[in-house]
Protein backbone atom coordinates (compact mmCIF):
# COMPACT_ATOMS: atom_id res chain seq x y z
CA UNK A 1 0.00 0.00 0.00
CA UNK A 2 1.21 3.53 -0.99
CA UNK A 3 3.01 5.63 1.98
CA UNK A 4 1.84 8.78 0.44
CA UNK A 5 5.66 9.47 -0.31
CA UNK A 6 5.37 9.51 -3.80
CA UNK A 7 7.45 8.84 -6.51
CA UNK A 8 9.69 7.35 -3.20
CA UNK A 9 7.23 5.42 -1.89
CA UNK A 10 9.28 2.95 0.36
CA UNK A 11 6.90 0.26 0.66
CA UNK A 12 6.79 -0.30 -3.33
CA UNK A 13 10.71 0.11 -3.46
CA UNK A 14 10.97 -2.65 -0.78
CA UNK A 15 8.55 -5.04 -2.85
CA UNK A 16 10.07 -4.20 -5.85
CA UNK A 17 6.76 -2.68 -7.54
CA UNK A 18 6.11 0.45 -9.39
CA UNK A 19 4.08 3.29 -7.12
CA UNK A 20 0.48 4.08 -8.02
CA UNK A 21 0.60 6.93 -5.93
CA UNK A 22 -2.07 7.53 -3.44
CA UNK A 23 -5.28 6.30 -3.82
CA UNK A 24 -8.12 8.78 -5.59
CA UNK A 25 -10.10 10.25 -3.36
CA UNK A 26 -13.43 9.08 -5.03
CA UNK A 27 -13.11 5.14 -6.12
CA UNK A 28 -15.22 3.00 -8.35
CA UNK A 29 -15.41 -0.53 -8.30
CA UNK A 30 -12.80 -2.50 -10.66
CA UNK A 31 -14.99 -3.56 -13.72
CA UNK A 32 -12.18 -6.30 -14.85
CA UNK A 33 -12.11 -6.57 -18.67
CA UNK A 34 -14.42 -3.90 -19.36
CA UNK A 35 -11.63 -1.52 -18.45
CA UNK A 36 -8.74 -2.85 -20.45
CA UNK A 37 -9.12 -1.54 -23.62
CA UNK A 38 -9.88 1.48 -25.58
CA UNK A 39 -13.62 0.89 -25.33
CA UNK A 40 -15.60 0.75 -22.02
CA UNK A 41 -18.70 -0.98 -21.05
CA UNK A 42 -21.14 1.03 -19.78
CA UNK A 43 -22.32 0.85 -16.36
CA UNK A 44 -24.13 2.65 -13.80
CA UNK A 45 -22.87 3.09 -10.16
CA UNK A 46 -24.36 5.52 -7.55
CA UNK A 47 -23.33 7.48 -4.63
CA UNK A 48 -24.48 9.80 -2.47
CA UNK A 49 -23.84 12.84 -0.32
CA UNK A 50 -25.49 13.88 2.83
CA UNK A 51 -26.56 17.28 3.63
CA UNK A 52 -23.21 18.18 5.42
CA UNK A 53 -21.13 17.43 2.13
CA UNK A 54 -23.49 18.29 -1.03
CA UNK A 55 -22.39 22.02 -0.73
CA UNK A 56 -18.56 21.85 -0.56
CA UNK A 57 -18.62 18.51 -2.57
CA UNK A 58 -20.94 19.59 -5.52
CA UNK A 59 -18.38 21.16 -7.84
CA UNK A 60 -15.81 18.12 -7.35
CA UNK A 61 -18.51 15.61 -8.60
CA UNK A 62 -20.01 18.19 -11.28
CA UNK A 63 -16.67 18.07 -12.82
CA UNK A 64 -14.40 15.15 -14.81
CA UNK A 65 -12.98 12.57 -12.17
CA UNK A 66 -10.26 11.00 -13.32
CA UNK A 67 -10.29 6.82 -12.03
CA UNK A 68 -7.23 5.66 -9.58
CA UNK A 69 -3.90 4.02 -11.58
CA UNK A 70 -5.04 0.65 -10.39
CA UNK A 71 -7.91 0.74 -12.27
CA UNK A 72 -6.96 2.18 -15.81
CA UNK A 73 -4.46 1.76 -18.88
CA UNK A 74 -1.56 4.27 -18.54
CA UNK A 75 -2.59 5.64 -22.03
CA UNK A 76 -6.11 6.29 -21.37
CA UNK A 77 -7.84 8.17 -18.82
CA UNK A 78 -11.32 7.54 -18.19
CA UNK A 79 -14.10 10.41 -17.05
CA UNK A 80 -17.55 9.84 -15.12
CA UNK A 81 -20.58 11.44 -17.06
CA UNK A 82 -23.26 12.32 -14.95
CA UNK A 83 -26.85 10.50 -15.78
CA UNK A 84 -29.05 11.43 -13.65
CA UNK A 85 -29.16 13.79 -10.29
CA UNK A 86 -31.97 13.78 -7.23
CA UNK A 87 -32.35 16.17 -4.60
CA UNK A 88 -33.79 14.90 -1.05
CA UNK A 89 -36.09 16.38 1.14
CA UNK A 90 -33.42 16.53 3.59
CA UNK A 91 -30.94 17.86 1.54
CA UNK A 92 -29.28 14.85 0.35
CA UNK A 93 -27.92 14.43 -3.48
CA UNK A 94 -28.49 11.46 -5.30
CA UNK A 95 -26.35 10.94 -8.08
CA UNK A 96 -26.23 8.25 -10.89
CA UNK A 97 -22.68 7.94 -12.88
CA UNK A 98 -21.67 6.33 -16.14
CA UNK A 99 -18.29 5.27 -16.58
CA UNK A 100 -16.82 5.93 -20.00
CA UNK A 101 -13.61 7.01 -21.67
CA UNK A 102 -12.23 10.24 -23.71
CA UNK A 103 -12.93 8.92 -26.57
CA UNK A 104 -15.97 8.36 -28.65
CA UNK A 105 -17.18 4.84 -27.93
CA UNK A 106 -17.77 2.74 -30.84
CA UNK A 107 -21.41 1.33 -31.95
CA UNK A 108 -20.33 -1.68 -31.22
CA UNK A 109 -20.30 -1.43 -27.79
CA UNK A 110 -23.97 -0.96 -27.50
CA UNK A 111 -24.28 -4.81 -27.49
CA UNK A 112 -22.05 -5.00 -24.85
CA UNK A 113 -23.84 -3.22 -22.08
CA UNK A 114 -25.94 -5.88 -19.83
CA UNK A 115 -29.56 -5.94 -20.26
CA UNK A 116 -30.03 -5.53 -16.48
CA UNK A 117 -27.60 -3.03 -14.99
CA UNK A 118 -27.32 -2.85 -11.17
CA UNK A 119 -29.16 -0.05 -9.43
CA UNK A 120 -28.12 -0.08 -6.03
CA UNK A 121 -30.97 0.55 -3.24
CA UNK A 122 -31.58 4.06 -1.30
CA UNK A 123 -28.10 4.61 0.17
CA UNK A 124 -27.88 4.72 4.13
CA UNK A 125 -26.15 7.80 4.01
CA UNK A 126 -29.26 9.20 2.60
CA UNK A 127 -31.69 7.27 5.11
CA UNK A 128 -29.79 8.31 7.73
CA UNK A 129 -29.82 11.91 7.01
CA UNK A 130 -34.23 11.51 6.55
CA UNK A 131 -33.59 10.23 10.21
CA UNK A 132 -31.63 12.62 11.83
CA UNK A 133 -33.59 15.41 9.91
CA UNK A 134 -36.31 13.85 11.31
CA UNK A 135 -35.21 13.49 14.86
CA UNK A 136 -34.08 17.34 14.98
CA UNK A 137 -37.94 18.47 13.50
CA UNK A 138 -39.30 16.35 16.28
CA UNK A 139 -37.17 17.10 19.17
CA UNK A 140 -38.17 20.71 18.37
CA UNK A 141 -41.79 20.66 18.36
CA UNK A 142 -41.38 18.93 21.83
CA UNK A 143 -40.94 22.89 23.30
CA UNK A 144 -42.28 24.34 20.60
CA UNK A 145 -45.21 26.22 20.60
CA UNK A 146 -47.72 27.69 23.38
CA UNK A 147 -48.47 26.21 26.29
CA UNK A 148 -51.07 23.51 24.84
CA UNK A 149 -49.05 23.24 21.91
CA UNK A 150 -45.85 21.10 22.81
CA UNK A 151 -45.88 17.93 22.38
CA UNK A 152 -43.90 16.63 25.11
CA UNK A 153 -47.43 17.72 27.20
CA UNK A 154 -48.60 13.92 25.82
CA UNK A 155 -46.15 12.66 27.78
CA UNK A 156 -42.48 11.47 28.57
CA UNK A 157 -42.28 8.54 26.31
CA UNK A 158 -42.40 11.00 23.06
CA UNK A 159 -38.81 12.29 24.53
CA UNK A 160 -37.39 8.79 23.43
CA UNK A 161 -38.82 8.31 19.66
CA UNK A 162 -36.35 10.00 18.28
CA UNK A 163 -33.59 7.28 19.47
CA UNK A 164 -36.31 4.91 18.32
CA UNK A 165 -36.23 6.61 14.75
CA UNK A 166 -34.90 4.42 11.51
CA UNK A 167 -35.92 1.14 12.78
CA UNK A 168 -39.59 1.03 12.37
CA UNK A 169 -41.24 2.04 8.67
CA UNK A 170 -44.63 2.98 10.47
CA UNK A 171 -43.39 4.97 13.38
CA UNK A 172 -41.11 7.12 11.01
CA UNK A 173 -43.82 7.66 8.85
CA UNK A 174 -46.23 8.20 11.79
CA UNK A 175 -43.61 11.07 13.25
CA UNK A 176 -43.23 12.16 9.74
CA UNK A 177 -47.10 13.30 9.45
CA UNK A 178 -47.19 14.19 13.31
CA UNK A 179 -44.55 16.52 12.64
CA UNK A 180 -46.01 17.75 9.84
CA UNK A 181 -49.80 18.81 11.58
CA UNK A 182 -48.09 20.18 14.65
CA UNK A 183 -46.32 22.75 12.36
CA UNK A 184 -49.52 23.25 10.12
CA UNK A 185 -51.29 24.32 14.06
CA UNK A 186 -48.37 26.22 14.94
CA UNK A 187 -49.31 27.87 11.55
CA UNK A 188 -52.88 28.64 11.93
CA UNK A 189 -53.74 26.38 9.29
CA UNK A 190 -57.41 25.27 9.07
CA UNK A 191 -58.04 21.62 10.49
CA UNK A 192 -58.58 20.56 7.05
CA UNK A 193 -55.49 21.14 6.05
CA UNK A 194 -53.29 20.37 9.48
CA UNK A 195 -53.12 16.96 8.16
CA UNK A 196 -51.26 16.84 5.24
CA UNK A 197 -52.79 13.50 2.45
CA UNK A 198 -50.29 11.99 1.18
CA UNK A 199 -48.07 12.00 4.43
CA UNK A 200 -51.61 10.71 6.62
CA UNK A 201 -52.31 7.96 3.65
CA UNK A 202 -48.72 6.93 4.40
CA UNK A 203 -48.71 6.60 7.91
CA UNK A 204 -51.59 4.85 8.01
CA UNK A 205 -50.52 2.43 5.06
CA UNK A 206 -47.50 1.73 6.65
CA UNK A 207 -48.84 0.84 10.59
CA UNK A 208 -51.57 -1.33 9.05
CA UNK A 209 -48.58 -3.39 7.58
CA UNK A 210 -46.73 -3.44 10.60
CA UNK A 211 -50.21 -4.31 12.49
CA UNK A 212 -50.51 -7.30 9.79
CA UNK A 213 -47.21 -8.39 10.84
CA UNK A 214 -46.69 -10.94 13.11
CA UNK A 215 -43.50 -9.41 14.82
CA UNK A 216 -43.53 -5.69 14.03
CA UNK A 217 -47.64 -5.87 15.48
CA UNK A 218 -45.92 -6.75 19.16
CA UNK A 219 -43.04 -4.33 18.76
CA UNK A 220 -43.00 -1.14 21.35
CA UNK A 221 -42.58 0.96 18.16
CA UNK A 222 -45.94 -0.38 16.45
CA UNK A 223 -47.64 0.51 19.60
CA UNK A 224 -45.76 3.88 19.26
CA UNK A 225 -47.11 4.57 16.11
CA UNK A 226 -50.63 3.25 16.66
CA UNK A 227 -50.79 5.93 19.79
CA UNK A 228 -49.09 9.04 17.68
CA UNK A 229 -51.59 8.48 15.45
CA UNK A 230 -54.52 9.03 17.95
CA UNK A 231 -52.29 12.36 19.10
CA UNK A 232 -52.87 13.52 15.44
CA UNK A 233 -55.99 12.57 15.10
CA UNK A 234 -56.57 14.88 18.12
CA UNK A 235 -54.87 17.79 16.80
CA UNK A 236 -56.68 17.82 13.50
CA UNK A 237 -60.50 17.81 15.78
CA UNK A 238 -63.75 16.11 14.85
CA UNK A 239 -64.36 16.12 10.96
CA UNK A 240 -65.28 14.55 7.69
CA UNK A 241 -62.69 11.70 7.64
CA UNK A 242 -61.44 12.29 11.08
CA UNK A 243 -61.40 8.28 12.76
CA UNK A 244 -60.37 9.39 16.25
CA UNK A 245 -62.49 6.68 18.04
CA UNK A 246 -61.73 4.10 15.52
CA UNK A 247 -58.00 4.29 16.20
CA UNK A 248 -58.74 4.86 19.82
CA UNK A 249 -60.17 1.12 19.68
CA UNK A 250 -57.72 0.30 18.06
CA UNK A 251 -55.40 1.67 20.48
CA UNK A 252 -57.18 0.08 22.89
CA UNK A 253 -57.25 -3.57 21.10
CA UNK A 254 -53.47 -3.40 20.41
CA UNK A 255 -52.83 -3.14 24.02
CA UNK A 256 -54.85 -6.12 25.39
CA UNK A 257 -53.97 -8.09 22.37
CA UNK A 258 -50.02 -7.75 23.01
CA UNK A 259 -50.79 -8.84 27.24
CA UNK A 260 -49.69 -7.31 30.26
CA UNK A 261 -45.64 -8.82 30.27
CA UNK A 262 -45.27 -7.09 26.68
CA UNK A 263 -45.86 -3.55 28.48
CA UNK A 264 -43.76 -4.15 31.65
CA UNK A 265 -40.62 -2.15 30.28
CA UNK A 266 -41.15 2.03 31.29
CA UNK A 267 -41.40 2.94 27.96
CA UNK A 268 -44.59 0.23 26.82
CA UNK A 269 -45.98 0.52 30.00
CA UNK A 270 -46.30 4.92 30.40
CA UNK A 271 -47.97 4.81 26.82
CA UNK A 272 -50.67 2.19 28.33
CA UNK A 273 -51.14 4.40 31.37
CA UNK A 274 -51.22 7.25 28.77
CA UNK A 275 -54.28 5.55 27.13
CA UNK A 276 -56.41 4.51 29.66
CA UNK A 277 -58.78 7.59 28.69
CA UNK A 278 -59.10 6.75 25.21
CA UNK A 279 -59.84 2.72 26.42
CA UNK A 280 -62.72 4.00 28.57
CA UNK A 281 -64.48 6.36 26.67
CA UNK A 282 -64.73 3.54 23.53
CA UNK A 283 -66.02 0.98 25.84
CA UNK A 284 -68.64 3.17 26.63
CA UNK A 285 -69.33 4.68 23.31
CA UNK A 286 -69.14 1.27 22.00
CA UNK A 287 -71.12 -0.41 24.96
CA UNK A 288 -68.39 -2.97 25.72
CA UNK A 289 -66.92 -3.46 29.12
CA UNK A 290 -63.48 -2.90 29.34
CA UNK A 291 -61.22 -4.83 29.87
CA UNK A 292 -58.60 -2.46 32.78
CA UNK A 293 -61.34 -3.70 35.19
CA UNK A 294 -59.99 -7.10 35.19
CA UNK A 295 -58.03 -7.74 38.21
CA UNK A 296 -54.74 -8.29 36.46
CA UNK A 297 -55.16 -5.50 34.04
CA UNK A 298 -56.38 -3.09 37.15
CA UNK A 299 -53.06 -4.06 39.18
CA UNK A 300 -50.73 -3.47 36.91
CA UNK A 301 -51.91 -0.46 35.03
CA UNK A 302 -53.08 1.34 37.69
CA UNK A 303 -49.92 0.74 39.24
CA UNK A 304 -48.60 4.67 40.51
CA UNK A 305 -45.58 3.76 41.60
CA UNK A 306 -42.51 6.37 40.07
CA UNK A 307 -45.36 8.38 38.64
CA UNK A 308 -45.36 12.17 38.71
CA UNK A 309 -47.84 13.53 40.96
CA UNK A 310 -50.01 14.98 37.86
CA UNK A 311 -49.77 12.00 35.90
CA UNK A 312 -50.39 9.69 39.29
CA UNK A 313 -53.29 11.77 40.10
CA UNK A 314 -54.71 11.32 36.43
CA UNK A 315 -54.39 7.33 36.87
CA UNK A 316 -56.14 6.95 40.28
CA UNK A 317 -59.07 8.63 38.55
CA UNK A 318 -59.38 6.68 35.73
CA UNK A 319 -59.29 3.54 37.58
CA UNK A 320 -62.41 3.86 39.02
CA UNK A 321 -63.65 5.30 35.85
CA UNK A 322 -62.88 1.91 34.49
CA UNK A 323 -65.15 0.35 36.34
CA UNK A 324 -68.26 2.26 34.82
CA UNK A 325 -68.73 0.36 31.50
CA UNK A 326 -69.19 -2.67 33.12
CA UNK A 327 -72.21 -0.98 35.36
CA UNK A 328 -73.81 0.53 32.48
CA UNK A 329 -73.86 -2.59 31.00
CA UNK A 330 -75.41 -4.69 33.82
CA UNK A 331 -77.78 -2.07 33.95
CA UNK A 332 -78.77 -2.63 30.31
CA UNK A 333 -78.74 -6.07 30.82
CA UNK A 334 -81.31 -5.36 33.74
CA UNK A 335 -83.33 -3.03 32.00
CA UNK A 336 -84.10 -5.74 28.64
CA UNK A 337 -84.65 -8.44 31.44
CA UNK A 338 -87.26 -6.15 33.89
CA UNK A 339 -89.59 -3.96 31.79
CA UNK A 340 -90.46 -2.65 35.00
CA UNK A 341 -87.08 -1.35 36.39
CA UNK A 342 -88.95 1.98 36.58
CA UNK A 343 -90.55 0.71 39.55
CA UNK A 344 -88.55 0.53 42.85
CA UNK A 345 -91.65 -1.55 44.10
CA UNK A 346 -90.25 -4.52 41.43
CA UNK A 347 -86.68 -3.76 41.47
CA UNK A 348 -86.15 -4.32 45.35
CA UNK A 349 -87.32 -7.49 45.10
CA UNK A 350 -84.61 -8.69 42.84
CA UNK A 351 -81.63 -9.86 44.23
CA UNK A 352 -79.72 -8.58 40.93
CA UNK A 353 -80.89 -4.89 41.37
CA UNK A 354 -79.71 -5.09 44.69
CA UNK A 355 -76.43 -6.47 44.06
CA UNK A 356 -76.02 -3.90 41.53
CA UNK A 357 -77.05 -1.01 43.76
CA UNK A 358 -74.63 -2.69 46.22
CA UNK A 359 -71.72 -2.45 43.81
CA UNK A 360 -72.69 1.61 42.66
CA UNK A 361 -72.23 2.36 46.31
CA UNK A 362 -69.00 0.65 46.98
CA UNK A 363 -67.90 2.78 43.87
CA UNK A 364 -69.39 5.82 45.32
CA UNK A 365 -67.75 5.12 48.19
CA UNK A 366 -64.14 5.07 46.80
CA UNK A 367 -64.72 7.85 44.66
CA UNK A 368 -65.42 9.68 47.83
CA UNK A 369 -62.03 8.76 49.52
CA UNK A 370 -60.29 9.69 46.24
CA UNK A 371 -62.14 13.00 46.56
CA UNK A 372 -60.14 13.70 50.11
CA UNK A 373 -56.99 13.91 48.57
CA UNK A 374 -58.16 16.06 45.68
CA UNK A 375 -60.14 18.86 48.03
CA UNK A 376 -57.31 18.96 49.99
CA UNK A 377 -54.69 19.54 47.03
CA UNK A 378 -56.55 21.96 45.77
CA UNK A 379 -57.43 23.73 49.36
CA UNK A 380 -53.72 23.83 49.72
CA UNK A 381 -53.25 25.08 46.27
CA UNK A 382 -50.71 22.31 45.19
CA UNK A 383 -53.08 21.15 41.99
CA UNK A 384 -55.15 23.92 41.39
CA UNK A 385 -55.61 27.93 42.49
CA UNK A 386 -58.78 29.11 42.31
CA UNK A 387 -59.05 32.71 41.19
CA UNK A 388 -62.06 35.00 40.11
CA UNK A 389 -63.12 34.98 36.55
CA UNK A 390 -62.36 36.79 34.01
CA UNK A 391 -65.09 39.26 33.10
CA UNK A 392 -67.13 37.52 30.87
CA UNK A 393 -70.31 34.99 30.66
CA UNK A 394 -68.98 32.47 32.93
CA UNK A 395 -71.65 31.59 35.31
CA UNK A 396 -68.97 31.06 38.08
CA UNK A 397 -67.58 33.97 39.92
CA UNK A 398 -64.21 31.76 40.13
CA UNK A 399 -61.60 29.74 38.48
CA UNK A 400 -59.44 27.16 38.87
CA UNK A 401 -55.80 27.51 36.96
CA UNK A 402 -54.28 23.97 37.85
CA UNK A 403 -50.84 23.04 37.75
CA UNK A 404 -50.84 21.20 34.37
CA UNK A 405 -53.53 20.20 31.89
CA UNK A 406 -53.12 16.57 33.00
CA UNK A 407 -54.05 17.34 36.43
CA UNK A 408 -57.03 19.55 35.20
CA UNK A 409 -57.94 15.74 32.96
CA UNK A 410 -57.71 13.97 36.36
CA UNK A 411 -60.41 16.62 38.21
CA UNK A 412 -62.54 16.53 34.83
CA UNK A 413 -62.60 12.47 34.86
CA UNK A 414 -62.94 12.46 38.84
CA UNK A 415 -66.01 15.14 38.85
CA UNK A 416 -67.46 13.38 35.72
CA UNK A 417 -67.43 10.47 37.46
CA UNK A 418 -69.13 11.21 40.70
CA UNK A 419 -72.35 12.62 38.24
CA UNK A 420 -72.24 9.79 36.00
CA UNK A 421 -72.41 7.27 39.03
CA UNK A 422 -74.93 9.43 40.73
CA UNK A 423 -77.00 8.83 37.59
CA UNK A 424 -76.41 5.27 37.63
CA UNK A 425 -78.29 5.45 41.61
CA UNK A 426 -81.15 7.74 40.48
CA UNK A 427 -81.81 4.89 37.78
CA UNK A 428 -82.36 2.15 40.73
CA UNK A 429 -83.90 4.52 42.87
CA UNK A 430 -87.65 5.70 43.68
CA UNK A 431 -87.94 9.82 43.28
CA UNK A 432 -89.48 9.07 46.59
CA UNK A 433 -86.44 8.31 48.30
CA UNK A 434 -84.97 11.01 50.63
CA UNK A 435 -81.62 10.71 48.99
CA UNK A 436 -82.99 11.40 45.73
CA UNK A 437 -83.07 15.14 45.70
CA UNK A 438 -79.49 14.97 47.78
CA UNK A 439 -78.19 12.96 44.91
CA UNK A 440 -79.53 16.03 41.87
CA UNK A 441 -78.64 18.61 43.72
CA UNK A 442 -74.91 17.12 44.07
CA UNK A 443 -74.54 16.90 40.75
CA UNK A 444 -75.99 20.83 40.27
CA UNK A 445 -72.55 21.25 43.04
CA UNK A 446 -70.44 19.31 40.60
CA UNK A 447 -71.22 21.10 37.85
CA UNK A 448 -70.52 24.31 38.85
CA UNK A 449 -66.99 22.62 39.73
CA UNK A 450 -66.35 21.75 36.13
CA UNK A 451 -67.75 25.22 34.61
CA UNK A 452 -64.52 26.44 36.55
CA UNK A 453 -62.26 24.70 34.82
CA UNK A 454 -62.89 26.78 31.23
CA UNK A 455 -60.51 29.15 31.81
CA UNK A 456 -57.78 27.13 32.10
CA UNK A 457 -58.36 24.32 29.47
CA UNK A 458 -59.12 27.66 27.01
CA UNK A 459 -55.72 28.99 28.33
CA UNK A 460 -54.11 25.68 27.18
CA UNK A 461 -55.77 25.08 24.52
CA UNK A 462 -55.82 22.71 21.97
CA UNK A 463 -54.02 20.21 24.32
CA UNK A 464 -55.89 21.38 27.34
CA UNK A 465 -59.26 21.44 25.81
CA UNK A 466 -59.52 17.68 25.28
CA UNK A 467 -60.75 17.01 28.42
CA UNK A 468 -63.29 19.26 28.35
CA UNK A 469 -65.53 17.47 25.95
CA UNK A 470 -66.37 14.90 28.32
CA UNK A 471 -67.13 16.86 31.48
CA UNK A 472 -68.95 19.74 29.73
CA UNK A 473 -71.25 17.08 28.62
CA UNK A 474 -71.88 15.30 31.98
CA UNK A 475 -72.61 18.67 33.35
CA UNK A 476 -74.49 20.18 31.05
CA UNK A 477 -77.67 18.38 32.07
CA UNK A 478 -77.82 19.15 35.50
CA UNK A 479 -76.80 23.25 34.70
CA UNK A 480 -79.17 26.39 34.25
CA UNK A 481 -80.15 27.29 30.60
CA UNK A 482 -78.22 30.05 30.76
CA UNK A 483 -75.24 27.74 31.54
CA UNK A 484 -75.94 25.34 28.84
CA UNK A 485 -76.01 28.18 26.16
CA UNK A 486 -73.08 29.06 27.23
CA UNK A 487 -71.34 25.66 27.74
CA UNK A 488 -72.55 25.26 23.84
CA UNK A 489 -70.80 28.68 22.96
CA UNK A 490 -67.41 27.64 25.24
CA UNK A 491 -67.29 24.13 23.00
CA UNK A 492 -67.95 25.46 19.64
CA UNK A 493 -64.83 28.27 20.73
CA UNK A 494 -62.57 25.37 20.70
CA UNK A 495 -63.76 24.30 17.51
CA UNK A 496 -63.20 27.92 16.43
CA UNK A 497 -59.55 28.02 17.92
CA UNK A 498 -58.78 24.60 15.46
CA UNK A 499 -60.58 26.52 12.80
CA UNK A 500 -62.90 23.70 12.77
CA UNK A 501 -65.22 23.95 9.71
CA UNK A 502 -67.21 20.55 9.31
CA UNK A 503 -68.86 20.43 12.97
CA UNK A 504 -70.45 22.18 15.52
CA UNK A 505 -71.83 21.65 18.93
CA UNK A 506 -75.63 21.71 19.88
CA UNK A 507 -78.17 20.76 21.94
CA UNK A 508 -79.12 18.23 20.36
CA UNK A 509 -75.42 16.93 20.53
CA UNK A 510 -74.60 17.36 23.37
CA UNK A 511 -78.17 15.46 25.20
CA UNK A 512 -77.18 12.70 22.62
CA UNK A 513 -73.55 11.99 24.06
CA UNK A 514 -74.63 12.38 27.65
CA UNK A 515 -77.09 9.57 26.86
CA UNK A 516 -74.77 7.35 25.12
CA UNK A 517 -72.86 7.83 28.17
CA UNK A 518 -75.35 6.94 30.90
CA UNK A 519 -76.37 3.97 28.10
CA UNK A 520 -80.01 5.24 27.36
CA UNK A 521 -81.25 4.69 23.56
CA UNK A 522 -80.32 6.96 21.49
CA UNK A 523 -82.82 9.78 20.79
CA UNK A 524 -83.72 9.98 16.99
CA UNK A 525 -81.97 12.60 15.20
Amino acid sequence: MCDETWPECQNCKKNNKGCPGPPARHTFRDLGPALQGHTISPSTSSTSLDSSQSNQNFESFNSTLSLPSSARPATIQQQLVVLDEKWSDSGAVFHKWRIGSRTKQPESTASMEPDNRHRSALPLQIKRSRQRTLSAELVAALSLGGEGQQLSHFGSYIKQIPGRLGHSSALDAVVACLVNAHASMLRKMPAPELLDPKLYLKAVKALQMALEDPRESLSENTLCATALLGIIESIAGPGKGNNYLTHAGGTAGLIEFRGIERHSEPFAKEIAQLQTGAIIMTSLYRGKPCFLASENWSKFIFNTDGLSNDLATFIKATQYMALYPDLVQDIKDLKAASPQLESAAVLAQISTRNALFTRLTELKASIYTLGLTLHNNLSNGSAAIELPSLPSENPSPTAFHFSSWRMATAYGCFWSLLILTNKLILKLSSPSHSYYFQLEQECRSVSLEILKTWENAWASRPVGGFHLNLSFIVAYEFCTPEAQEWIVRCLNALLDSQIVKAFRWTREHIVMKAKMLAGDTFPVM
